[in-house]
């Protein structure tokens, strides 16, 4: 029996058609349901670890993206279409990053004016930005009355 087929046979999915890396997740998100039960869409996945809540938050946002097979294991962990629905019907659930970028881009740009009267526009933007803390200690105390340095 050649090489390959042992190591099918001890695991159908030592070599993956997507990244290690995401094999191994899943490995390691496997061994914690294990221990604390299927993963429930609906439940804003309460109680997990906070890197495992991250790897299943993108698993159900991308989850139309995903191999099939990858869909079929995340369903041993309890996550399946269904969940993902319920998962995706929350009020106010978060959406990838890209889709926020693309909302905030089309938004008009924003200026800031000072926050205080009497401010300087650069002071503001150090403000705004900040920066404030980097301003050296002379530079912050010539600057209008009420100003403190951080």
């Amino acid at each position: 029996m050649e090489q390959a087929e042992q190591l099918r046979q001890l695991d159908a999915w030592w070599n993956p058609p997507w990244p290690v890396d995401w094999q191994r997740a899943w490995y390691r998100a496997r061994a914690d349901v294990h221990k604390q039960g299927p993963v429930h869409g609906g439940d804003n996945l309460a109680g997990l670890p906070r890197w495992l809540q991250r790897w299943l938050r993108h698993q159900f946002t991308h989850y139309e993206q995903l191999h099939k097979d990858q869909q079929v294991l995340l369903a041993e962990l309890g996550l399946t279409a269904v969940e993902v629905e319920r998962f995706h019907a929350w009020p106010g659930r978060r959406r990838p990053t890209a889709e926020g970028l693309a909302v905030a881009r089309a938004l008009p740009p924003v200026t800031v004016t000072s926050p205080c009267p009497g401010l300087s526009s650069l002071t503001a933007s150090l403000w705004a930005s900040g920066s404030a803390i980097s301003v050296n200690a002379s530079a912050a105390s010539a600057g209008p009355p009420g100003w403190a340095t951080i």
